[in-house]
C-alpha cells in the first residue's frame, strides 16, 4: 500500500543518489559545499570516511552485517518472560518488518540504520502512516534517511517539534515528530544529537589521509623525497623554464625513478630524510588498531589469523556477539515502544524479539552444565525437593524415583546343640 510519506521518501532518496558531488577535500573526502543555508560538512565527513579507509570499511561492514542477518519474531505475552510467550504468525507489523518499503528488505533497513549509527551516532527513519480506512494511523512504510540531511526543529523552550530534511538543491521538507523516528547514541552535550565511534576517530583518520596523500605525491614526484637545486649564478627566465621542463620530462614520476640527472652549472642536494623515516607502515598499523578499538571489533572478526588460536577465536566471536546484541536491543526498543503502539489495540500484549547472536562454546557449556548438575544432585542427596532444585539450578525437569532400600540380610548362625537339648 502506497502512502504520501512513502512516495516522498522514495523520491528524496532517489534525488540524493542522482545528485553529483561537488569539490572534495582530500582529507576525509569532506565536501566543501553547503546544502542551502545548512552546512552539513561535519556529518557528511563522517559518512564519507568509510570510503577511504579499508579497515574502517571492513569493521563497519562486519557490524551492520551482523545486525542485519539476525532473525526476528513477534510474540504475545510478557516480554520479561520470553520463554513463556507464544509466537504470532500473522500481523501487519510483521509484514512491515519484512518489507519496510518497495525498495528495501528488513536486512537492508537494519544494515543502513546500523551503518548510520556507527558513522554518525544517529539513524533516522520516516514513517509512512495509513491515511484512511481501518489502517488509519498504522505504520505502512519505513524509509532510512541520511543523517546529514536532517536537522531538528524546536520551540522557544528547546523542545523538539519536528525535523527538516535538506535537499541537495537547497529546498526543505518539513516533518512533524509523528512522521520521523530516530535512534541515537547519547551525546554528552546535545540531547538532540548523537555521538558515534567514528567521530572520535576523525583526527586519526585525517592524519592517515594526509599521510596517504603525501605518499602518493612522493611517488608522482620521483618516487622519493625531493631536494634543492642550487646554481652559482642567477638564472634567467628562459634558463629557469628550460631547467624545470628538463627535470619534469626526465626525472618526474615513478617511471623515471633512479635516473641520474646531469645539470649544467648546478648542483642537487637531497633532503635529509627518507620514506623510511616517515614510518608509514607503523602509522597504518597503529590506525588499524585504533579503529578496531573504537568499534569494538577484534581483528579475528576481519579474518586476520595471526596470533589466533581456538580459544581466542571463540572469545572474540562471543565478544562480538555481545556488542551486536547491544545494537539489536536498541532496535527492539524502537520497535516495541514506537512502532507497535501505533497499531493500538491490535498489537496489545505483543512484542518483538530477536534470536540471541552470542556464540556459545560447546565445551564451556558442557562444563557449566555438568557443574550445575553435580551441585543439584548434592542438594537432592541431602533431602532437598528434586523438582524445586532442578529449577533453581536452571536444569530441565526430570522425574526422580526414590530408590527402595536394599534388602536386609540376617547373618547365618549355627545352632547350639546344648540349646536344642
Amino acid at each position: 500500500m502506497s502512502t504520501l510519506a512513502g512516495n516522498l521518501g522514495r523520491a528524496l532518496n532517489r534525488a540524493a543518489r542522482n545528485t553529483p558531488r561537488t569539490d572534495i577535500d582530500p582529507v576525509l573526502n569532506q565536501p566543501s559545499s553547503q546544502f542551502g543555508m545548512y552546512m552539513a560538512q561535519g556529518v557528511s565527513a563522517q559518512l564519507d570516511t568509510v570510503k577511504s579507509i579499508s579497515t574502517l570499511w571492513a569493521a563497519i561492514e562486519a557490524r551492520y552485517s551482523a545486525v542485519a542477518e539476525v532473525e526476528w519474531g513477534l510474540f504475545r505475552g510478557d516480554i520479561r518472560k520470553p520463554d513463556e510467550a507464544e509466537p504470532v504468525e500473522t500481523h501487519p507489523a510483521l509484514t512491515l518488518l519484512e518489507r519496510p518499503n518497495d525498495d528495501m528488505s528488513r536486512e537492508d533497513l537494519f544494515a543502513a540504520m546500523q551503518q548510520h549509527l556507527d558513522l554518525t551516532g544517529k539513524a533516522f527513519l520516516t514513517v509512512g502512516l495509513g491515511r484512511s480506512g481501518p489502517a488509519k494511523g498504522w505504520p505502512l512504510q519505513l524509509w532510512s534517511m541520511r543523517p546529514d540531511r536532517m536537522t531538528p526543529r524546536t520551540d522557544a523552550n528547546g523542545k523538539l517539534t519536528g525535523w527538516n530534511w535538506h535537499g541537495p538543491d537547497g529546498h526543505q521538507v518539513v516533518y512533524d515528530t509523528t512522521s520521523v523516528d530516530w535512534i541515537r547514541n547519547p551525546h554528552p552535550t546535545d540531547p538532540l544529537d548523537g555521538l558515534g565511534p567514528v567521530e572520535s576517530l576523525l583526527t586519526d583518520l585525517s592524519a592517515s589521509g594526509l599521510a596517504s596523500e603525501f605518499s602518493r605525491h612522493t611517488f608522482l614526484n620521483m618516487a622519493r623525497p625531493g631536494g634543492v637545486i642550487s646554481t652559482k649564478d642567477r638564472l634567467s627566465k628562459p634558463e629557469y623554464e628550460e631547467l624545470v621542463q628538463m627535470l619534469s620530462e626526465n626525472h618526474k614520476g615513478v617511471r623515471n625513478a633512479g635516473r641520474t640527472a646531469v645539470l649544467n652549472n648546478a648542483s642537487f642536494e637531497s633532503v635529509a630524510f627518507s620514506m623510511r623515516d616517515l614510518m608509514f607502515p607503523e602509522m597504518r598499523a597503529d590506525l588499524r588498531s585504533t579503529i578496531l578499538e573504537a568499534l569494538k571489533v577484534s581483528k579475528t572478526i576481519l579474518g586476520q589469523s595471526e596470533d589466533v588460536n581456538h580459544a581466542t577465536a571463540i572469545a572474540a566471536e562471543n565478544r562480538f556477539g555481545k556488542e551486536t546484541r547491544k545494537s539489536l536491543r536498541k532496535i527492539r526498543t524502537w520497535l516495541n515502544y514506537d512502532i507497535l503502539p501505533r497499531y493500538g489495540a491490535f498489537s496489545e500484549g505483543m512484542f518483538f524479539d530477536f534470536v540471541d547472536p552470542v556464540v556459545s562454546d560447546i565445551a564451556t557449556d558442557a562444563l557449566d552444565r555438568d557443574s550445575r548438575l553435580a551441585a543439584a544432585l548434592a542438594y537432592i542427596g541431602q533431602g532437598a525437593d528434586p523438582e524445586t532444585t532442578m529449577v533453581l539450578f536452571g536444569l530441565p525437569a526430570t522425574e526422580f524415583t526414590k530408590p527402595e532400600p536394599p534388602p536386609q540380610f540376617t547373618p547365618f548362625q549355627e545352632e547350639d546343640p546344648d540349646e536344642q537339648e
